[in-house]
C-alpha cells in the first residue's frame, strides 16, 4: 500500500473497526515505519481521527519513535564501529569480552526476542508489550527475513 492510498487505508480502518468491535476493544493503535518529514501522511491520520503520541523516544509504544538505520553494505567492521560513538564501542568491545555473540536467525527465534523486549521495555518503563504483541510477527516474516539474536556462552 503506498502511503498516500487514502481509499485503501479507509478500506482497511473499516476492517479494522469492525474485528475491533467483535472482540471488544477500545481503541486502535497504529505505530508505522514513517518518516517524520511525511506531513502529508500525519495529516492523513489526522483526517480518519487518529493523533500522534507526544514524547516518547524509546520503547513506550510498540515501535520506537524514530528508527534509525545503518547502511552497513562495503564496509568493515572496523569501519562501521569508527563511526560509532566512543561509549557504543566500549559497550560492544566489554560485551565481546563478557562472551556476547550475534548470529543472524529466522522467524524461529521471534518467541525468544519477544521475551527479551519484555524484559528490556519492562526494565526501562511499565508497557503495554506483551510476548503475544510479537506473535503475529512470526507468521508475518517472509522465508528469506532475518534477524540478528545476540547470545552469551
Amino acid at each position: 500500500m503506498r502511503l498516500d492510498d487514502r481509499e485503501t487505508f479507509a478500506e482497511l480502518l473499516a476492517g479494522a473497526k469492525e474485528l475491533a468491535k467483535k472482540h471488544r476493544a477500545y481503541v486502535i493503535k497504529l505505530d508505522p515505519d514513517v518518516p517524520s518529514s511525511d506531513t502529508a501522511f500525519a495529516g492523513m491520520m489526522r483526517s480518519f481521527g487518529f493523533r500522534a503520541k507526544e514524547g516518547g523516544k524509546n520503547f513506550e509504544a510498540i515501535q520506537p519513535r524514530y528508527v534509525f538505520r545503518l547502511n552497513v553494505e562495503g564496509k568493515t567492521e572496523d569501519e562501521l564501529l569508527a563511526g560509532f560513538h566512543q561509549k557504543w564501542r566500549y559497550n560492544i568491545r566489554l560485551a565481546e569480552r563478557k562472551g556476547v555473540t550475534v548470529k543472524i536467525c529466522g522467524k524461529e527465534m521471534v518467541p525468544d526476542f519477544a521475551r527479551l523486549m519484555v524484559v528490556v521495555s519492562r526494565a526501562e518503563t511499565p508497557t503495554t508489550v506483551t510476548s503475544g504483541s510479537f506473535s503475529a510477527a512470526s507468521t508475518n516474516f517472509s522465508t528469506g527475513t532475518s534477524m540478528p539474536r545476540s547470545t552469551t556462552s
